[in-house]
């Protein structure tokens, strides 16, 4: 490589000299600030002298002071019929009563593993504050306030930091504050079913207590742990810090709490309760004024005249009988009280989940044709009513957290990159958080239907009850039967009408599904072109970082290298001033570099260097050039 000329090498050690420059400036500024801060230091410990000889003062002063009580004299009095007079004495007084100091509540110790470092040094701060103890003071009472692994470590603290509170402090911080500044729990923090607002965030605080998050990002991942009934009243109102979240989380938690979720599913219980027990009534008054009906109409028919069109041999039979009632009394009439209370009892468990359709027309038969059953043989599922719509979405995995590799180094070059850093991993974290949120939202958007079949048909209860039933009572007639069709026909109208309907509306279903096809499309190509950026993004960053790594070595290098330069010449022209001034006449032999000076060797070249003053002296310098043209 090409040795710089003298300009660069005048221009860089400019540069330096301007560097060095600013970094005087700096540790001025810097000198300043710390004696403005030691300056406020020595004025809080005059403050703080002067209040603690006030208290004294004061406390002194509550000493001295002295209750004076009244005791009573006894004085004689000169009529015989009065009793003594007790006056009371002012001059004599009791002891003096000294003032009652109010009792300070105790301070939780510290065992080094649950409790927050920071919020229990606090406290501590406060505890010795309130009682007014001094520093050395305070250092002897602070491992009383520790327990465990605290205590062992106080008692085996080096002697130089219990000079003073804030090496105490610092060397406390150093031992057990956490050495990561972000606390992994708190990135996946949850709220537990149960738990209120407030114990919640207190463990949230509790877990950043020790880091060095911004408030912003805590709050952002307390907002995420939410309970998901909250957190979608919270999100709207976008709160800024923890507090502006505990205020709202608590309203949205009162108003969660005091609204009727479970009332509408216990009215329907209620109500289908109240509907069964209605058509249980219903069917067994029914029974029996059905059954009533007909035993009054076999009795008529029993006793009354001959039929002989339909029955003419049992009009025969009855003709011969003797004028006894046909099936009353006796161990038939027994067995049939039986059977009709077994009929009632079947028929009120069959029909115990059988829907009760109340109408208001006149033409409605309201009774109960024995020997028809109806029960549910299958689920009707016409073809416009469901159809599978599926999407492919292609959604990337969460992301989690990264960890930085930061510059160890104490320089102001590491001091800048570690804060480039620290802002992009907040970048990345923010981002990352927005991309789970956005996922979350896309699969809570898009459910999921489960089409469930029955497998098995219902089957009646006791099935041959109607045909038993028809044969007893033979209640299926014609006219049923054509009730019974018009009935059927009315629901298969409605039935076409209805398939009809979902006909017109099957075309607006099919738009709208194409419509939130569309939109499903665009939302998969924002995020993937999201993705996209941010990929090109960490990747530009990575090149620029690395490349500037490698320009700060090379600028590096290169002025260490200026300056080793610098340095050895500056050595040679003071060895050859100081060889000047001690020879009157110097006689040596140099080598110049042949890349910049191109000189033929052998030849001698005689060059006045120095005059000394005298007559006839003069000091000639004689270079022989050995080399050739490079």
């Amino acid at each position: 490589m090409p040795l710089p000329s003298n300009a660069e090498l005048r221009e860089t050690n400019d540069a330096l000299k301007s560097k060095v420059q600013e970094l005087k400036e700096a540790h001025s500024k810097d000198q300043d600030t710390i004696a403005q801060m030691m300056a406020k230091i020595d004025a809080l410990t005059v403050e703080n002298a002067a209040l603690q000889q006030n208290n004294s003062q004061n406390e002194d002063v509550q000493d001295t002071l002295q209750v004076q009580r009244p005791v009573p004299v006894s004085v004689p009095n000169t009529s015989s019929s009065q009793p003594p007079v007790s006056v009371p004495n002012t001059s004599s007084s009791q002891p003096p009563v000294k003032a009652q100091k109010i009792p300070l509540p105790p301070m939780e110790k510290f065992d080094g593993q649950s409790s927050s470092v920071t919020e229990w040094w606090i406290t501590f701060m406060s505890f010795v504050t309130l009682h007014q103890m001094p520093e050395a003071s305070a250092i002897t009472a602070l491992p009383f306030y520790l327990t465990g692994i605290a205590q062992q470590w106080f008692l085996h603290l080096a002697p130089q930091f219990k000079v003073s509170l804030n090496k105490v402090g610092e060397a406390f911080f150093k031992r057990f504050k956490p050495k990561e500044p972000i606390n992994k729990e708190v990135l996946r923090v949850n709220q537990a079913p149960g738990e209120t607002v407030d114990q919640y965030l207190f463990r949230v605080r509790r877990l950043a207590a020790d880091s060095t998050m911004d408030e912003n990002l805590v709050t952002f991942f307390a907002l995420e742990g939410l309970l998901e009934k909250l957190r979608t009243i919270v999100v709207p109102q976008q709160p800024q810090s923890l507090e502006e979240l505990r205020e709202q989380a608590n309203i949205a938690e009162t108003a969660v709490r005091h609204k009727p979720m479970d009332a509408p599913s216990m009215n329907i219980a209620a109500a289908v309760q109240e509907g069964i027990k209605a058509a249980a009534g219903t069917i067994k008054e029914t029974v029996e004024a059905t059954v009533d009906d007909r035993l009054g109409h076999f009795g008529r028919r029993t006793n009354g005249p001959d039929r002989t069109r339909h029955r003419p041999q049992r009009a025969q039979a009855n003709s011969d009988s003797t004028n006894v009632c046909y099936r009353c009394g006796g161990l038939f009439a027994k067995s049939w009280c039986g059977l009709l209370a077994l009929l009632v009892m079947v028929f009120m468990v069959a029909t115990t989940d059988a829907k009760i359709i109340r109408s208001d027309s006149v033409d409605t038969l309201q009774r109960l044709n024995y020997g028809v059953m109806f029960q549910p043989t299958s689920r009707l599922i016409l073809s416009q009513e469901y159809w599978t719509h599926t999407f492919h979405l292609r959604l990337p995995e969460p992301i989690g957290p990264t960890s930085t590799q930061k510059c160890q180094s104490n320089s102001s070059y590491c001091i800048m990159l570690n804060d480039i850093i620290s802002t992009v991993h907040n970048i990345h974290i923010q981002t990352q958080g927005h991309v789970n949120q956005v996922i979350k939202s896309v699969k809570s958007l898009i459910p999921s239907t489960d089409f469930s079949s029955n497998s098995k048909s219902v089957r009646a209860f006791l099935p041959f009850i109607g045909s038993l039933s028809r044969s007893l009572f033979g209640t299926a007639t014609i006219e049923d039967v054509q009730i019974l069709a018009s009935h059927v026909n009315a629901l298969n109208s409605q039935t076409r009408n209805f398939a009809k309907a979902m006909q017109h509306t099957e075309a607006r279903l099919s738009s709208f599904m194409t419509v939130v096809d569309k939109k499903t499309t665009n939302l998969l190509k924002g995020i993937e072109l999201n993705k996209m950026i941010i990929e090109n993004l960490t990747v530009a960053f990575n090149e620029k970082l690395v490349a500037l790594e490698k320009i700060l070595t090379n600028v590096s290098s290169m002025m260490v290298q200026q300056i080793n330069e610098a340095i050895e010449i500056r050595s040679n022209l003071a060895n050859f001033q100081s060889a000047v001034q001690k020879h009157e006449k110097l006689i040596c032999t140099g080598r110049v570099d042949s890349k910049r000076h191109a000189l033929l060797s052998g030849r001698r070249r005689t060059t006045p260097v120095h005059d000394s003053g005298q007559a006839g002296a003069v000091c000639t310098l004689y270079i022989e050039a050995q080399g050739s043209l490079g």
